[in-house]
């Protein structure tokens, strides 16, 4: 029995226009871009400190791999990309604030990335949202989770036009806009894919909320630890700092699995470099931030 196959276009009916939401992209031709490995020593464990060393350090790191003027250095947690590039094994070394011995980067060239439109590869994909997300923080938007958001609408220090387009919805909320991005391939040809989308935010900060619950209840630690941890376990919280260079940094997206009031700042942990540091340290040392002396530890477990 031979199947009958749908036609291309139907048969009855008026056509009508649409217009979608992608945009057409071109590429230059030979456009290619390299690859290379990054290994630490000693192992840097925060994947927003490497690319805040990368960033600032970015004009050296580019005259020594022989990159051309104008060229832009991206990284994406593990690799490091270059537009043409012509050396392929480069070890940069670089100061440490209150450290003796340098921080060391092997930059090691692992291929060529040549970006046919008619057959994208998975990592010339992943190439074009990452400069796609570095564009965005040009921006002035800021990744929270997968999306691109206006987080200055919600600054203390944004002027009062930029506040004003955040809605507020009642009840301690606001609504912040952003766009969802990403590069499409159909067709043989290349789009830009936005859509529009919002977050529901908490205009106050998640220890601004505990220290009213502790100001405001007559229970002892032993009964108001559970009783918070209750009400806040499963809720998401979005970090007040950001990570990454300046122009392009992202805000954390986490989900709360316990709020321990018996752990502070003061708190020590070992990183992969068998280093120890306080809470305190890392966050002054990371983020540039100062923590309150006895603020309780947020703990979010990572899910696979």
């Amino acid at each position: 029995m031979a199947l009958v196959q749908r036609p291309r276009f139907g048969t009855v009916g008026q056509p009508i226009g649409a217009e979608t939401n992608m945009y057409s992209v071109s590429l230059e031709p030979d456009f290619r871009i390299q690859v290379y490995s990054a290994v630490w020593d000693p192992e840097v464990d925060s994947v927003g400190l490497k690319r805040r060393m990368l960033e600032q350090n970015a004009t050296e790191i580019l005259n020594r791999l022989g990159a051309p003027d104008g060229s832009v250095l991206l990284f994406q947690g593990m690799n490091v990309y270059v537009r043409e590039a012509t050396n392929r094994n480069v070890t940069i070394q670089l100061p440490r604030a209150n450290e003796e011995a340098p921080q060391v980067i092997q930059l090691a060239f692992q291929r060529s990335l040549n970006f046919d439109p008619r057959g994208l590869s998975q990592e010339e994909t992943q190439y074009l949202n990452v400069a796609l997300k570095r564009a965005m923080g040009a921006l002035h938007l800021q990744m929270i989770g997968r999306h691109s958001f206006m987080t200055e609408m919600v600054s203390d220090t944004a002027a009062r036009d930029v506040r004003e387009g955040v809605l507020n919805v009642g009840g301690g909320y606001v609504l912040l806009p952003g766009f969802f991005s990403s590069t499409l391939q159909l067709g043989g040809a290349l789009y830009i894919q936005l859509d529009c989308t919002h977050r529901i935010l908490h205009n106050r900060t998640l220890l601004d909320v505990l220290k009213e619950r502790q100001n405001n209840s007559n229970l002892s630690m032993d009964r108001l630890a559970p009783a918070i941890n209750e009400e806040f376990q499963g809720r998401r919280i979005i970090t007040s700092y950001a990570s990454g260079p300046a122009g392009n940094r992202d805000r954390k997206l986490y989900r709360i699995d316990e709020i321990d009031f018996g752990q502070s700042p003061s708190t020590t942990f070992t990183d992969k470099a068998d280093r120890e540091w306080t809470i305190a340290q890392y966050f002054q040392t990371t983020y540039n931030i100062a923590l309150e002396p006895n603020q309780p530890l947020v703990i979010c477990r990572e899910r696979k």
